[in-house]
């Protein structure tokens, strides 16, 4: 991404630190049999699908009380489904249909709808949250002079929005449509956007509680990483409830962790793969369903370790290969990874 602004350093890292955990555990997952059970495996669960959908709410609109500001909804949609959309469908179409040949017809072409986690949900789900977003910001920025109302407004509509989709999926299927992780994720997505309207009022406070926050925060995300395991967990109230606060906790400790490497300017290779993080998503998803190999039971013993190694390095040699030659071409690079530019977005 390049533009007039200057590119936010701080939260590139935090996304490059992001895709790399995304990447590891699919590793693990694809090692070890008890990986979803596994207590390292687990803290990261808890922390990286929450902590991307938040910085995608952190960038998807201008800023609630900026009452000047242009805003194209036609550029904004082309934006959004140019970016995710594509991706999402060319994944499904060239990948998961054709190149490991699960095209069943008819069925195949409606099934994606209905289980979205067969290609790259993660795309489908922003591009929604986005889409509801857009709605609840037209509408709201209609009122004038009243922040706080307008606020109001338009949480009221995103979550009308929100609950109109869990209605469908109660009705329809709860997956129809990626309904379930949708409305799960819909919280961390608007609390991102919030975050970005109020950071700085929200940091002048959290500065004040910062030590006794963060160790709270430490102990909660630790142990309760080791007592619940949340890939097992079912989809009660309950559980939903654990998992928040499991995430909650992760997010504030993990974003100290990042500050703390930033102003230290340590590893500024993670700014540079952080520009990445959709290309990088989408490659290693397609590598790690084309191996083929003997999973371990156990992640942490010889064989597990043998396997992660084994993995890491040919996705840390292939991913950058396949990235740079897709982005040879325009065309390529238009219908895999949603990009018409060859300049960083």
């Amino acid at each position: 991404m390049e533009n007039t602004k200057k590119r936010n350093s701080y939260l590139d890292m935090l996304k490059g630190l992001l895709i790399l955990i995304v990447v590891l555990r699919h590793i693990f997952q694809i090692a070890a049999q008890n990986s979803d059970t596994d207590y390292l495996c687990n803290l990261m669960a808890i922390i990286e699908m929450p902590l991307f959908i938040a910085i995608s709410g952190y960038f998807c609109l201008p800023k609630l009380n900026c009452y000047d500001t242009e805003f194209s909804v036609i550029n904004k949609m082309k934006k959004i489904s140019k970016g995710y959309i594509i991706p999402f469908l060319s994944f499904y179409i060239i990948f998961r249909l054709f190149f490991y040949q699960q095209y069943d017809g008819i069925n195949s072409i409606y099934g994606v709808f209905f289980n979205i986690s067969q290609s790259l949900w993660y795309l489908f789900a922003i591009w929604m949250l986005n889409l509801f977003s857009i709605i609840a910001y037209v509408i709201s920025r209609k009122i004038r002079n009243m922040i706080v109302f307008r606020l109001m407004l338009f949480c009221v509509i995103y979550f009308v929005l929100v609950g109109l989709l869990l209605f469908i999926g109660i009705v329809v299927n709860i997956n129809f449509l990626g309904c379930k992780l949708i409305v799960y994720y819909s919280v961390y997505y608007i609390a991102g956007y919030l975050f970005m309207n109020y950071q700085d009022q929200i940091l002048l406070i959290y500065n004040k509680i910062n030590n006794s926050l963060l160790l709270i925060s430490m102990c909660v995300y630790f142990f309760g990483g080791y007592m619940f395991k949340i890939m097992a967990m079912p989809d009660n109230t309950l559980s939903i409830a654990i998992r928040f606060i499991l995430a909650l906790t992760g997010i504030i400790f993990f974003l100290n962790f990042a500050h703390y490497i930033h102003i230290k300017k340590r590893f500024k290779l993670l700014e540079k793969i952080g520009i990445f993080t959709l290309e990088i998503y989408y490659v290693h998803s397609f590598l790690m369903n084309a191996f083929d190999i003997n999973k371990a039971f156990v992640l942490f013993s010889m064989n597990g370790i043998v396997n992660s190694i084994m993995l890491t390095l040919c996705v840390g040699i292939l991913c950058p290969l396949i990235i740079a030659i897709v982005r040879q071409s325009k065309l390529a690079n238009l219908i895999i990874f949603g990009r018409d530019t060859y300049k960083f977005r």
